[in-house]
Parts: C-alpha cells; structure tokens; sequence
C-alpha cells in the first residue's frame, strides 16, 4: 500500500508549484529564448555528442566566431528533445522547465531530509525555495534552464555523495560522479560542488574522517573538472576569462556589495524583476560602503558562531556556490546580479532556516503555523504576479521593467515592442533613449534605420547602418544589414550599389528568403529578369509564401517574354483575387508571348 504520509509532502510541492505557475502554460518565447531557441535551427535535430561536446552555449547557430565564454553542452540536446515533443511552442518549452523544477524541489525535499533528519523542516524549505518568486526568472525563461540542471544533477550528486560516504557502497559513488559530471556540463557552477563536498566533511558529517581516503575519492571528481576545462578551452579558447591584477583587486573590493544585494533578494524579496546593476562607478561609493560595512559584523558572528556547524555549513557552501557570480570571474551579462544565478546557491544559503523555523514547528501553536503560512503564502502570490505579469510575454516584460520598474536599459526592447506594432513615433524616442544611456546592440540600429528610411530619411538611415556594423554583428545580423543597406540605395535609385549589399545580405544569410526577394526587385530595376527570376524563384524554394514574391516572379516572366509561364504561375497559385495579380494575368494574356 502507498504510504500517503510519505507523498503528502510531494503532492503539496506539486500542486503548490502547479498553482503558483499557471501563467507558464500560456506564456511565450522572451528575451534570449528567441536567438537562442525559436530562430536556432541547431536545436531542431538530434547531433553527435562530438557535435555538442563542440558548441557554445549563449550563441545561435549563425553567430559566426562570437565568444560568450560559456561552455554548457547539456543545455542544446535539452532544447532539441523539446523540439522533438512540442515543436516550436513555447509554452511548450515552458512546461519542461516547470518539470525540471518540479523535479528539483522533489530531489531538494530529499536532500533536505537527508541532512537535517527532520520532514517537516525539510518540507518547510522546499517549499520556500519552490515558491520564493527568485526562482521565477530561471522557470519562466527557457534560457535560463541551465540554472535548474546544474542544481538538479548537482543536488543528486551531493545526495549519493552523502549515502556513499555513510554506507560506503560502490553504486551510490558511481552515481554521485555521474550526476556530477552530469552538473558541471550542464553549467560550470557544478564545479563548486567539490569544495562544498569538502565543507561537509568539515562540519555535517559526523563520522571519524579518514583523510587520506577522503581525498583519494574526490580523484574522479577532479578527473571531471580537468576533462570539462580541457572541452571548453578547445571550445571557447580559453580556461576562465582573462583579467588584470588592478581590475582584480577592484572586484574583490566590491564583493561584500554584491553579496549584499543577492541576500538581499534571497531573504527580502519585494520588488524583484529582470535586474540590470552596474559595479559602482566610484571607489568609496554607498552601495561598497554599506557591502563592507554589513559584511565585517557578518563574518564577525559566522565566527563566534562556529560551532553551530548548520550556519558553518550553510554560510560557507553559499559563497562557495555563488563564487562564479561574485563579481571576480567576469561574465558577458549586463549586470552583477541575477536572480537566475541564485537558483543553485540559494539552496544552501535557505538551510540558515532550518533553526528557527523547527523551533517553530515544535512550538505546534497557532501562532507557528500562521507565521509559516503567511511565509510560503506571501511568496506564491508574489512569485504568481511575477509569472503573470512580468515573465508571461515579451510586451508585457518591457513595460514593467520600463515604467514600473523603472530600467532604462529596457528602453530598446520596448521600442521594439512599439516597432512590431508599427507605432514608429514611440519607437524612434525609446530607440533614442537607448543610445543616450549607451546601450548599442546591432539589432536597435537596424530597425531606427528601418524607421529613418519610412521617413525618407535614407542617409541618416545609412549612417545607423554603420553604427549597426561597429557593434560587431553576428553573420545574420550582418546579412540584416546589407539588406537595409541595399534597400537604402534602391531608395536612392543607387541600383549597382544596392545589388552589391543584396548579394552581400545573399550571402550571410542564404536562408533568408526576404534578401532574396529584395535581390530580385533590384534585379528586375537593372533589367536583369532572368537574374530577377531565378532569385524569386530561390525565395519561393525557401517557403516564401508572401502574394508579392509570385506578383514579382509573375511580372519578371513578363517583362522577360514568358508570358505563358506568368498565366500559369498566377492561376496554380490561386491569387486570381488580388488586384495586382488580376491586372498582371491581363497583361500577361494579351502580351506577345510567341509561346502562348
């Protein structure tokens, strides 16, 4: 028979997590999942595991030679599988990541129970972290699900590490190396589970240690971490990121700042959203002040309180497990802080609760179990609206992080929001905005050149163009540029030069079927029809399913003496209901076509 004692616990993580992320299952692509997901045709088949072992994880598939320094190859065969079952729907995509969290609460549950020995602490926890709206960015957002393998592998290897070790079987050690390894390709945050292996030792475990035998079993781990640094070094080319002796001593300094504002997060989550936090531009500032001064008291009481080896333990593995995002290692993200980033450190920093919150289940007052309540309550709710209004779509996500959060630096994708609506005035002034506060991405000069050119101002257009080409473009968003360019000088009736962009734009982005269809119109303005057909023929080829690629194809037929083959291109294509193509099938009847 089913204990239901001992799946009451389950059903309540699941069920809470179900409520709390409902939005999830009508919510779409944002951010980063479009580059790296929806217009990424490496995830739509399957690949050697050579093929993987060889990818870097942050860039598309025509990114070109563009490092992000991140090496995760477990995330790209994650996507694919996702393809495989949902296809490109992403509310798909958002329902495996609800499953990977799921599953992750379920093994921290575990993990929690297996260290402290009490259910109902253990259950308390979980449910903090499944609920706390800091896990919401990492849940919501499909890229950012390299955050929930490296804590799910990371915690079942740490859960095998602990069996292993007290029952002194074999098979829990295989497995803890596997879901190890398994971890640290997943996200290289999985390589500080070593040192906190090692704090465990020092503080948890209570058997007699034999330090020579400890050590020889952490051999296999460490095999894992030279293998995972040999793979990225041939990868991205490179160990870790180069950084200078000055600008080192300078993060160092602001560490204590940074740790400050992740507590922060971790422990009074108001107000949280997509955070976009600069290092502060001077040396004696507030924000590295009051770093500073929080943390000498800090480190001051972790020490008088060394002996409570939970706190030991709990404090020690979370700087451990945040070291990565301390603002030492430099990253290629924006800002000092995510809250994605907190998604595997938060689960060791959460045991400094463990405490209190047994004391206040022993009390079995009302009070006790009200102050808990009110707890995991106040973050569902929070963590819903989070889903709901904030993470659920794209337009949603900037108009909060604009004018409720107030992050300038989500100027530009709010004037692409405004760009996609074909509301070009509020595009051009949040575009403006964008450059003021320095933020230049390729993509924000292309479309205010875009904006320019509806505006007939082709020239100013051209001149965004080369501030679109200094901010060094991947190989689609070069082709993106060439194609604008070469529309550009077909505005300036400048035809040689703009069939040099278009076949420029052809050749960066041969999958493009637009550039093509553009490279026809030239074509056919030069009087080159053939050149004209066969490249609206290529687009059609490339599922171009528009009515004014066949229009075109059917007047370069025209123009070109194949009257017979415009007849049949627009009665096989069934657009005899459009005006265009109504006066082009007349003038292709009454044409001399010696072939009609």
């Amino acid at each position: 028979m089913l204990d239901h004692k001992k799946l009451f616990p389950y059903l309540l993580i699941c069920l809470s997590v179900l409520a709390v992320y409902l939005p999830s299952f009508t919510g779409d692509f944002i951010l980063d999942d479009h580059p790296l997901i929806e217009n990424n045709s490496y995830i739509k088949e399957w690949h050697s595991i050579a093929s993987y072992l060889s990818q870097e994880d942050g860039i598309d598939a025509d990114s070109g030679n563009r490092h992000t320094g991140y090496y995760r190859p477990l995330v790209n065969p994650s996507y694919t599988a996702d393809y495989k079952i949902w296809g490109m729907n992403g509310p798909g995509f958002r329902i495996t990541n609800l499953i990977l969290h799921l599953s992750a609460c379920f093994a921290l549950f575990i993990f929690y129970v297996r260290i402290l020995n009490k259910r109902d602490t253990a259950l308390c926890l979980a449910l903090i972290f499944s609920l706390h709206p800091m896990v919401t960015e990492t849940v919501s957002w499909v890229a950012s699900r390299n955050n929930m393998l490296v804590t799910l592998f990371g915690i079942l290897s740490f859960y095998f590490y602990i069996r292993a070790y007290r029952s002194e079987r074999y098979f829990f050690y295989i497995m803890s190396i596997l879901f190890f390894t398994l971890s640290v390709f997943s996200k290289e945050f999985g390589l500080m589970l070593l040192p906190i292996f090692f704090l465990y030792q020092r503080t948890l475990n209570t058997q007699k240690i034999d330090i020579t035998k400890e050590l020889r079993e952490y051999i296999p781990y460490v095999l894992v971490g030279v293998l995972y640094f040999i793979f990225r070094q041939n990868v991205i080319g490179s160990f870790l990121s180069p950084k200078g002796l000055p600008d080192l001593l300078e993060k160092v300094y602001n560490v204590p700042y940074i740790l400050l504002l992740n507590l922060r997060v971790i422990f009074l989550p108001y107000n949280l959203h997509c955070y976009t936090t600069n290092m502060p531009d001077r040396f004696f500032s507030t924000g590295t002040l009051g770093g500073i001064i929080c943390f000498i008291p800090a480190m001051f009481l972790l020490w008088k309180f060394r002996k409570n080896r939970l706190l030991l333990f709990s404090a020690l593995s979370f700087l451990m497990a945040i070291f990565p995002v301390a603002g030492i290692i430099p990253t290629s993200a924006p800002s000092i802080i995510a809250m994605r980033w907190l998604y595997f450190p938060a689960i060791f920093i959460l045991i400094v609760l463990a405490e209190p919150l047994n004391r206040l289940i022993r009390s079995k007052g009302r009070a006790a179990f009200f102050i808990i309540g009110c707890i995991i309550l106040y973050l569902g709710i929070n963590s819903w609206m989070l889903n709901r209004h904030l993470w659920h779509s794209e337009k949603i996500f900037y108009r909060q992080e604009v004018f409720h959060f107030k992050n300038l630096y989500s100027y530009d994708g709010l004037a692409r929001i405004y760009f996609d609506e074909g509301n070009f005035s509020l595009a051009e002034k949040c575009f403006l905005e964008s450059f003021r506060l320095g933020v230049n991405r390729t993509i924000n000069y292309i479309e205010y050149a875009v904006i320019l050119m509806e505006r007939g101002e082709v020239k100013k257009a051209l001149s965004n163009l080369k501030n679109a080409e200094a901010c060094y473009p991947n190989k689609s968003e070069f082709g993106m540029i060439c194609n604008h360019r070469g529309l550009a000088y077909l505005k300036l009736k400048e035809l040689d030069r703009a069939y040099e962009e278009l076949n420029k734009a052809v050749m960066f982005s041969p999958q493009a079927p637009l550039f093509l269809e553009n490279l026809g119109v030239v074509c056919g303005e030069m009087g080159d029809h053939a050149k004209a057909i066969d490249s609206f023929k290529k687009a059609i080829r490339l599922q171009s399913k528009s009515e004014n690629i066949y229009n075109n194809l059917a007047l370069s037929y025209i123009l070109n003496n194949e009257c017979q083959k415009a007849v049949s291109l627009l009665d096989r294509k069934g657009f005899r209901e459009n005006d265009r193509a109504k006066e082009l099938l007349d003038r292709a009847k009454k044409c001399p076509d010696p072939d009609y």
